[in-house]
């Protein structure tokens, strides 16, 4: 496969407004294109005195099996456009932009284990296993 470069590239090849409509990619007026993606995760809802709060995506999970749907359209956007010959940075910017996807979706998840299961561990005495899971799983996160 080639390199080429974005002076090369059409109009039609970089996807034009049919991408957007995909939430992958978006042009600028100055010609630029970047990615759209990085959403926000919803502020932490206190939990009243003395009472766990239920998890957000198991109160909602049709909301993350959105999210991982939508993920998994931009990893098929990512597929046609290596299919395509496209720009190497424009598919390193999908890469980036699923990547950080990703990350918010396991965010919402680790939020949700540690506002309902660890909290519950730690209120029942079994606290400090759990705590080490919860670390585990953090430092697994991040790499």
């Amino acid at each position: 496969m080639a390199h080429r470069h974005r002076a090369d590239i059409t109009e039609r090849e970089r996807g034009g407004t049919g991408s957007e409509s995909r939430g992958i990619e978006r042009e600028h007026g100055d010609g630029e294109v970047s990615a759209t993606t990085r959403a926000a995760v919803p502020a932490p809802v206190p939990a009243p005195a003395g009472r766990s709060i239920a998890s957000r995506y198991r109160r909602d999970p049709e909301a993350l099996l959105r999210r991982l749907r939508r993920i998994e359209g931009q990893v098929r956007g990512v597929q046609r456009m290596v299919e395509e010959d496209r720009y190497c940075v424009d598919i390193l910017v999908q890469l980036a932009a699923i990547r950080a996807a990703l990350d918010e979706v396991g965010l919402v998840i680790l939020a949700d284990h540690t506002r309902g299961c660890v909290t519950d561990a730690i209120r029942s005495g079994d606290g400090e296993a759990v705590i080490e899971e919860l670390l585990g799983a953090v430092r697994r996160l991040v790499r």
